[in-house]
Formats: structure tokens, sequence, C-alpha cells
């Protein structure tokens, strides 16, 4: 089976990790999100999306944030709607199930809430070891990210993905 997990932001990635009878997963695929005139290429992604058939997706479902009373750009924060949307829409016309991921819930898990973004990088090369050159430099976190989200899919909702119906979807919330 292949899991992937989606990291929506403008430095963001796509993971697919493969699961079968191995007691180490791999990596399969692992792409940054591919933009064209600063905007995601939606074609490209149809393109990976069928590339790799995965079993189920996992994305984040991300909100605006206050970091010491200060509110996240409005700018940065339509722009990531805007590229959720677009994802969850692709997800939906490739008939690929996909669980929303609260970042707080998927970061618990992972001991990553309130760490830097280094932290994520680590923890990914922890559970894929055999991948760990995937991750390098600190620009690699959405990567990471996206790995991890595609791991906590496995983990929590794998028992019921068998019985989704096409363009399925379940939250995960706090």
């Amino acid at each position: 089976m292949i899991i992937g997990g989606i990291d929506p932001g403008k430095a963001g990635a796509l993971a697919f990790i493969e699961y079968f009878n191995i007691k180490t997963p791999r990596i399969i695929g692992l792409h940054a999100c591919p933009i064209v005139n600063d905007e995601m290429d939606c074609h490209q992604i149809l393109a990976i999306l069928a590339d790799y058939h995965p079993t189920h997706i996992g994305i984040e479902r991300s909100q605006a944030m206050r970091k010491q009373g200060v509110t996240q750009g409005v700018v940065s924060m339509f722009n990531y709607g805007m590229n959720f949307g677009m994802y969850m829409g692709l997800l939906i016309a490739a008939k690929i199930p996909f669980t929303k991921i609260y970042p707080q819930v998927w970061k618990r898990e992972y001991n990553l809430l309130k760490q830097p973004k280094e932290a994520s990088i680590a923890r990914a090369k922890e559970l894929f070891p055999f991948d760990a050159g995937l991750f390098k430099f600190k620009k690699d976190h959405g990567k990471a990210d996206a790995c991890l989200l595609a791991d906590y899919a496995k983990r929590k909702i794998w028992g019921r993905v068998n019985t989704f119906k096409p363009n399925s979807i379940i939250y995960l919330g706090s």
C-alpha cells in the first residue's frame, strides 16, 4: 500500500511512502510543490498523483495562527487556503481518499509542538533511516512534514481505509 502526505504550504511537498510487509517503510516519491508563474502547477500535481496511485493521503489542514500577539498575514493565509483548496479539488478529481489533519494533532504525535522546523527533519530521518539523505537542508522541512503527515495518516486511519469510498473525507481534529 502507498500512503501519501501533503504539506500544502508554498514551501510544501507531496510524499509517497510504501508500506508493505517490511519493517521499515520506504519513501518512494518526494516532490516539492510544483510551481509555475508563482502558482501551483495543478497539471503536474495530477501527473504526480497518477504516478503513485496512493491508497490514501493525509493533508495538513491549517488555520491562521497568532505568534506573540501578532496574527499571521492575511495574504499568506489566503495563499495557503488557496493551495489547500486546490489540493482537495485535485484529490477529489483523482478519486483519492484523503484525511484532513490539523497540525497540532500530527505534531503532538511526534513531539514537535512549538519546536523549530529542524525538529521535523530530525524526526523524519529517524522514521525513514534509509531515506535520511532526502532531508539535508533546513529548506527540506516541507518534505519532512509531508512524510510525517503520511506516516501519521497510516498510523491513525489505516484500519478504516478499506471501508472508504472514493472522495471520502475524515477530519482528525484537536
